[in-house]
């Protein structure tokens, strides 16, 4: 698929080799995630997008992982990091919009931070 313009900021080869089925997805997880926050913490880079199988399983990602956009293209995940700010305030943000979206999962980790279209729920890690 050629590359397609996602909101105001992203490209949709930086979630990965995406689908035409997984744009309104990416879509979604952009409008209501990650342009807001993009807006508020300046460029973003995505570490991790769309996951094939073998890739989750090669990261010790969760079996049912958002990742894995191929099991759910309106779920899609990303895990980011931002210009400015920590992985604390980017997941203090995203959770806030999760808790407003009533939806979105939210994992904070200390290097990036996870956001997801699935059930409004998070965690974080223990390091």
């Amino acid at each position: 698929m050629e590359t397609a313009r996602v909101g105001s900021y992203f490209l949709s080869s930086e979630f990965g080799d995406v689908t035409v089925a997984e744009l309104p997805g990416i879509g979604a997880l952009v409008a209501l995630f990650l342009d807001p926050m993009r807006t508020a913490f300046g460029p973003c880079t995505i570490v991790s997008g769309k996951r094939s199988d073998a890739k989750n399983d090669a990261v010790g990602g969760a079996p049912e992982s958002r990742h894995l956009y191929h099991r759910r293209p309106l779920q899609v995940a990303a895990d980011v990091t931002f210009a400015r700010g920590s992985s604390r305030e980017w997941a203090d943000f995203a959770r806030r919009r999760a808790r407003a979206l009533g939806r979105g999962g939210v994992g904070f980790y200390a290097t990036h931070v996870h956001v997801d279209l699935g059930s409004e729920r998070e965690w974080r890690t223990s390091g």
